[in-house]
This record gives structure tokens, sequence and C-alpha cells, in this order.
């Protein structure tokens, strides 16, 4: 967010670009939407994503669920099932991580780039 802020010609024009901001992320990045239904991977250019499939992953993987219905039986349901649900996979947790270290070291470069720029001025 520095990087939005330091574009920003007041504080109030950079809260409300964050907050858009903040809400396409939310919107793409699986918390309201299936990811399955997007088109075109939109998905990919939310960070929240990236940090949702590894939250998820880390907390399902390796569990089994036992679900016992009265009358009908019980099933024995693995977590990897519902990662597959939401089109996530165990298998990029360590991609994950370095394309959320990429998107906050580069949004850190650009702000100390405009910063910069303004302070030459």
């Amino acid at each position: 967010m520095l990087f939005i802020s330091s574009l920003a010609p007041s504080v109030g024009v950079a809260n409300l670009s964050a907050s858009f901001i903040i809400l396409f992320s939310l919107l793409f990045a699986g918390f309201f939407v299936n990811v399955d239904s997007l088109d075109g991977g939109v998905y990919y250019l939310s960070y929240l994503w990236y940090s949702f499939e590894n939250i998820l992953s880390n907390e399902l993987s390796g569990l089994l669920f036992n679900i016992e219905v009265e009358g009908v039986g019980g099933a024995a349901i693995s977590g990897e099932l519902f990662l597959n649900a939401f089109g996530m996979s165990h298998d990029n947790l360590d991609k994950n991580l370095i394309i959320l270290g990429a998107i906050a070291f580069g949004m850190f470069l650009c702000g100390w780039f405009v910063l910069w720029l303004r302070v030459q001025r």
C-alpha cells in the first residue's frame, strides 16, 4: 500500500484507492466467488489468493473428516477433497510464498521509487 499512497495527492485519495484495490483482491481471491467460475484466471491478480491457498492448504491437508448421518451411514472425507473443490493444491505452498515475497518486494521498490522521484522535485 506504500506504492498506492505515494502516488496519491492526498490522504483521502490514497484511502479510496487502497479500498478499491483491497475490494478487488477480496472479490477475486476466492472468498466470495468460486475461482472455477472466473474466466481467464483473474484470481492470479489478487495477492490474497496466494495467502488464502496457503492457509487452507496448511489447515486441511492431511486431515480426515468422519461424517456420520443418522440412518444413512458414514463417510470419511479427506481435506484434499475440499482443496480440490476450491481449485487449490498443497503442492503450491513454496510457489505461493515466493510469489507473495516477490509482490511485497516489488511493491516496496515501486513505492520507494515514487517517493524518491517526489523528493527530487
